[in-house]
């Protein structure tokens, strides 16, 4: 049975306190699907892996990683154009994977990592009934091409 608990983080955007729930346990006793994706009887544990600050959308996966000026900056630029639109408490866990995903793209994160943030997003947009699912797919397959080339 997957649990989950409440965790208080500090954003490693804006600096300001939230909760978020993180997982305390899980299975694996829902299966594997063809893209190798396994599943947890219950509750699926993939929306629990990154957690979003409510404040200014900044996205990762335990929020204990200091940024770069420079990273700061572009990050800010991106958030402030993702969140002028919906407010970060809206977003949905697809959502939310793909803002880790261009986070990840704009710290220069190896593409592998930014790939599999994609892939994530898709998983939860299929959970979703999203039709997006499809584009995370081709995004995620982009970023592993570069890794074979």
């Amino acid at each position: 049975m997957t649990t989950l608990f409440k965790e208080s983080f500090r954003c490693a955007f804006c600096n300001k306190l939230f909760e978020d729930y993180i997982l305390g346990s899980t299975n694996t006793l829902g299966g594997m699907d063809t893209e190798l994706r396994t599943y947890a009887l219950g509750i699926q544990p993939i929306a629990y892996f990154i957690h979003c600050c409510p404040f200014c959308g900044f996205t990762d996966s335990t929020h204990d990683i200091k940024l770069s000026t420079e990273e700061k900056r572009k990050i800010g630029e991106y958030l402030k154009s993702y969140c002028l639109q919906r407010k970060p408490k809206s977003f949905s866990s697809s959502e939310k994977y793909k803002i880790y995903a261009n986070i990840l793209k704009l710290r220069k994160m190896p593409s592998l990592v930014v790939a599999d943030a994609y892939l994530n997003a898709a998983w939860m947009a299929d959970d979703e009934n999203n039709e997006l699912s499809k584009e995370y797919r081709k995004e995620a397959l982009c970023k592993r091409q570069k890794d074979l080339h």
